[in-house]
């Protein structure tokens, strides 16, 4: 019998290259707040899309109800660039509706074992993606391919 979309859910995956060459592949975490921009952008109730990328040093994942990434020690500033509209496509995807991300994250600093990266709208954290740590180095951007898959059918 095949799986419904309540029980697929959303999936989603990440995979980041930098400048130098190093390349992580890792799936998504949807958090709370994730669900809660979907649920108030269906809703009318919210207009802002993923309008950002955020970076962090997180040691583990999140709790589903956790609103922010770890920033550690660095400035918070120095953690998030934003995406476009541009940046975004959809399409269809056998029994999903895909939304891809591509975006690219310039550092204005050094930024050292970097393990997290999320999406958010507003000050809402969609998401978050954990990986094996990675330096970002200044002036040296770094590519993020996001896809997320929203089940449909059966």
């Amino acid at each position: 019998m095949p799986a419904t979309s309540e029980a697929i859910g959303l999936r989603g995956r990440l995979r980041l290259v930098t400048a130098t060459g190093v390349e992580r592949n890792v799936p998504n975490q949807v958090l709370q707040s994730g669900a809660e921009l979907v649920a108030k952008l269906f809703s009318g109730q919210l207009t802002t899309p993923i309008d950002r990328i955020s970076l962090g040093f997180g040691d583990g994942p999140l709790e589903p109800t956790d609103t922010a990434l770890r920033p550690g020690t660095a400035n918070p500033t120095t953690l998030r660039s934003p995406v476009a509209p541009d940046d975004c496509t959809v399409t269809i995807e056998g029994e999903s509706v895909r939304i891809s991300i591509t975006a690219t994250f310039t550092p204005t600093v050094v930024l050292r074992e970097v393990t997290e990266a999320g999406l958010g709208a507003g000050d809402l954290l969609y998401n978050q993606v954990m990986f094996d740590p990675v330096t970002l180095d200044e002036d040296r951007p770094v590519s993020f391919f996001w896809e997320i898959d929203f089940p449909f059918g059966h």
